[in-house]
């Protein structure tokens, strides 16, 4: 960092992100080299009737002596100094313009030894080992071929262009999501379009690479500037309906859970029950090539077998005449979901299923907020509700397209009126995991007008609106489960920005060089090794000594949503035309959203005992870097806590916090 600049263009990759594919290539074409070597040594090359394939091969070992040698030069030069002192490094730029002409050599008389050793120039007379001496031309082109492929990937067709361009970075963005528009309509295109902006929001006025993150992350997780996350833990059981009430109403929770997983369909069907004996029942309840055999079943989207309906039965140990309405359409900001009714806790279910697709990851990613209460005379979907006119409701915008989309079916299919009127008196319930959780809660919103005592279950669920109104609303009817140091729940743009201003911080001071951060902080996440990835007197040292006067992100140009406070500054009433410049340069429209509902944070310890917490949104704002971020997220995961927790019972939370690390 800053990213290397070399034939007038900047590149995706830095002056010390040659050691290791220096020293990669230079032990493959020594590789080469000896098994040449070896070839010539079984078998005398002066007994052939003709020397001439002698001078090819001879030029193609010398070449790659030279290429070994300006690989091992760079790999040495790339070593030097830390990660932003570039000015030891000057010479990798040379050693590059050297390279150039030898590979563009290398890669010509490739050609010619190739057409040579494959007769295209017609019979010659060669020896009894021409097939070896193929085979080393075929690894070389092996060998050529992924070098031309290592310089297409770190190739970046912007330019030498300003990282502080908006509109070249969002061009750059819309660039690399191009193919995401082919066969797409005009709604699909401006989603996509929205991300682009987002992306360039977020990272203009940087200059770094892939490689200085991961530097950045390990030098993150190691810091001793961090520190761990004590606040927003509630000290007393808050107020809430009793049928969030933790343990008592544990079996409902795992019950509603498990509907939240099986909408899923059979990809999660059958990495969950890993055998031969559930994937060989699921084959025997497909129904290849005709509708459901029961008439009170809708199925819409399924493919020719039934194949996601069927697991959905399997996995939630429901009978087929339980379902009543099953969706499996998705497309953008259309969710698949399963309306059914459940006797054993007499309820009627809504499960909506989360991401499992790139459909559904444009909706997560669509986060732009939008205004949840409207007037009926634009929006007759959504009724104004009296209880929230005393300010306005902004949610997650891809979430709340989605429930839109649910609530539409069901009012347009009478969903719920025949189900009621099949089961009167039963509890309406609205489940889901990570992305359906979101969209649950926000049909929560919505249902609620009519149904009033309508309960939802949301498990690992992301931040999803935005204002205090709507955090209230759902307190009394969505119930948040999250597990560990789930990222789901903690992902935001302004969590992310203050993990980017970290990263900053930690690459400003360190004197060490990247090979080293990246091999030593690899292994200290796996071993307890003593290497030290900081400096004691690290905070001492004069910044201008140790770093190129270009930094991380520019002096000047970072926004006030990246501080702590963002969120209490920022007005949730401030609308931006998103695809203006002006969005991107002012991202405080980009405002905090947050987990819905009352949140239930399940610690699993060492031991067998779960540590249930009643935490406030607080508690989520930050990312806790280790290593069960995603492990936790996971429904396979979140299952077995369950479980414990539910078997071996709950300890009280402690005055003392797992070793986590706060960014």
């Amino acid at each position: 960092m800053p990213s290397l600049r070399a034939f007038g263009r900047r590149w995706n990759i830095a002056s010390d992100d040659f050691v290791f594919p220096s020293i990669t290539e230079a032990i493959v074409r020594f590789g080469w080299v000896f098994i040449t070597g070896v070839i010539f040594a079984l078998h005398n090359p002066l007994n052939c009737p003709s020397l001439v394939w002698l001078a090819y091969v001879g030029v193609l070992i010398l070449i790659n002596l030279v290429s070994t040698s300006i690989c091992i030069a760079t790999a040495v030069v790339s070593a030097r100094g830390s990660i932003l002192d570039t000015t030891v490094r000057k010479h990798v730029t040379t050693l590059i313009y050297i390279r150039v002409p030898v590979l563009v050599v290398e890669l010509m008389w490739t050609a010619v030894s190739t057409a040579y050793v494959f007769r295209v120039f017609g019979a010659e007379d060669f020896c009894y080992f021409i097939y070896g001496m193929r085979i080393t031309v075929i690894l070389e082109w092996v060998l050529m071929v992924s070098v031309i492929i290592g310089v297409i990937a770190v190739f970046n067709p912007d330019g030498a262009h300003r990282v502080d361009s908006v509109m070249v970075e969002r061009s750059y963005w819309r660039q690399r999501l191009c193919l995401c528009k082919v066969g797409q309509d005009v709604e699909m295109r401006g989603a996509i379009d929205d991300i682009a902006s987002l992306m360039a929001s977020f990272f203009v006025g940087h200059d770094f690479v892939l490689s200085d993150i991961v530097s950045g992350l390990l030098l993150v997780v190691h810091s001793p500037h961090t520190v761990m996350s004590t606040t927003g833990v509630l000290e007393d059981t808050p107020d809430m309906p009793d049928w969030m009430v933790l343990p008592d109403n544990m079996d409902k929770v795992k019950r509603f859970f498990d509907f939240s997983i099986a909408v899923y369909g059979w990809p999660s069907y059958m990495f969950n029950n890993c055998a031969c004996g559930p994937w060989y029942q699921l084959c025997r309840t497909l129904q290849c090539c005709h509708p459901c055999r029961c008439g009170d079943v809708r199925v819409v989207e399924d493919n020719c077998c039934t194949c996601h309906t069927s697991a959905f039965v399997l996995e939630s140990g429901l009978n087929q005449t339980e379902l009543f309405f099953v969706s499996f359409r998705n497309r953008l900001y259309q969710t698949p979901f399963v309306v059914l009714t459940d006797h054993q806790t007499k309820s009627i279910v809504i499960t909506i299923r989360g991401s499992a697709s790139l459909m559904d990851l444009i909706t997560d990613l669509s986060l732009n907020s939008e205004r949840f209460s409207v007037d009926v005379d634009t929006d007759p979907i959504l009724r104004a509700d009296p209880a929230l006119d005393d300010g306005e409701v902004r949610v997650h915008r891809g979430m709340l397209r989605g429930a839109r989309y649910v609530y539409n079916t069901l009012k347009g299919h009478k969903v719920l009126d025949d189900l009621y009127m099949l089961n009167p008196g039963y509890d309406l319930v609205v489940c889901g995991h990570s992305l359906g959780a979101g969209v649950a809660s926000l049909l929560t919103l919505l249902l609620k007008q009519q149904y009033p005592d309508i309960r939802c279950y949301s498990y690992s669920p992301p931040g999803c609106v935005i204002s205090k109104h709507g955090l209230h609303e759902m307190e009394n009817h969505v119930l948040s489960v999250i597990v560990g140091d789930d990222l789901v729940p903690r992902i935001s743009y302004q969590s992310l920005y203050r993990l980017k201003n970290n990263i900053d911080r930690e690459l400003q001071f360190t004197t060490k060089a990247k090979y080293e951060i990246i091999i030593k902080g690899i292994f200290k996440l796996f071993f307890p090794e003593t290497w030290n990835l900081h400096d004691d007197n690290a905070g001492l040292i004069d910044a201008e000594s140790t770093r190129d006067c270009r930094r991380l992100i520019e002096d000047g140009q970072q926004p006030t949503y990246g501080s702590s406070d963002s969120s209490e500054t920022t007005s949730t009433n401030h609308v931006v035309d998103d695809n203006s410049e002006n969005a991107v340069l002012d991202d405080s429209f980009r405002v905090q959203l947050y987990p819905p509902g009352r949140l239930a944070h399940l610690n699993a310890r060492e031991e067998d005992a779960v540590e249930l917490r009643w935490i406030e949104p607080s508690f989520l704002s930050d990312i806790q870097l280790t290593g069960a971020i995603f492990a936790d997220h996971f429904p396979h995961r979140m299952k077995k806590v369950l479980k414990r927790f539910t078997n071996n019972g709950s300890s009280e939370p402690s005055s003392v916090v797992s070793s986590v690390i706060s960014v």
